[in-house]
């Protein structure tokens, strides 16, 4: 006898059968592009992306320091009012020591942290989170303090260079015995930079008898590192040093 209507092999085909959503007659749906954050949808992507970008987009997180942000990686060669720190669109300020270990601090401990700092290091993370559903933004930098205030240091310093390298015929000895004498005085940097520059020029004259090897013929990278670290200090030395590196032909 033939049969009639639909014999289900299983209760489960039935069941199954039963669930489906069977979609009303007409064309399909007009498409609906639905926001991550909030109960609202538009008709057009271009609804969502304005609505993103005004309602929920974050800035990143900045410091400046003295009207001017640093970067990523730097080098911090003044002293500091904390007045003279600020941070813009931070909702958190972490700091850590060892770059790892980061610790949560206002922003007034950290201005007077940073403002405090004249040797050592800093790893700094600030944080805005914008929305509670959305990843927050981050922006860290890695600052190295070498702030040199102490003057009776600097002027030794520079009479050292001024008696062991302020010469004619001066050699890579010279050079060596500069630095050992300049470390007694605690600017490590201000002094390889004066070494640097009397590098360069020997280099530069490229003769073997002073020391300089073979392969040592780039007195420019020489010269360009004396004169970030002398353009920092506002010292007759440094001063005649970096007019002479900038007077030199490239």
């Amino acid at each position: 006898m033939p049969t009639v209507g639909w014999i289900w092999d299983k209760d489960n085909d039935a069941f199954f059968a039963a669930t489906e959503i069977v979609p009303p007659p007409g064309p399909p749906p007009a498409p609906v592009w639905r926001c991550p954050f909030c109960p609202v949808s538009f008709n057009a992507p271009e609804g969502l992306r304005l609505h993103l970008e005004a309602a929920h987009s974050g800035q990143r997180p900045f410091m400046t320091i003295s009207g001017a942000e640093p970067k990523s990686s730097d080098i911090i060669r003044k002293r500091f009012d904390p007045s003279q720190i600020e941070f813009f669109d931070t909702t958190r300020i972490a700091l850590s020591r060892d770059g790892l270990n980061h610790d949560s601090h206002t922003p007034k401990t950290i201005q007077k942290m940073i403002a405090a700092s004249v040797d050592g290091r800093l790893w700094i993370r600030l944080e805005n989170t914008f929305d509670r559903k959305a990843q927050p933004i981050h922006t860290e930098y890695d600052l190295t303090f070498r702030v040199y205030d102490n003057e009776d240091n600097l002027r030794a310093v520079d009479e050292a260079f001024v008696s062991i390298l302020g010469k004619n015929g001066v050699n890579m000895d010279d050079v060596h015995h500069f630095i050992r004498q300049a470390e007694k005085f605690t600017a490590s940097e201000y002094s390889a930079a004066l070494a640097d520059y009397v590098v360069g020029v020997l280099v530069k004259d490229g003769d073997p008898a002073t020391g300089i090897g073979a392969a040592s013929r780039d007195y420019r990278a020489r010269y360009h590192g004396a004169l970030r670290v002398l353009q920092e200090f506002a010292r007759p030395l440094p001063r005649l040093l970096g007019a002479l590196i900038l007077d030199c032909p490239r």
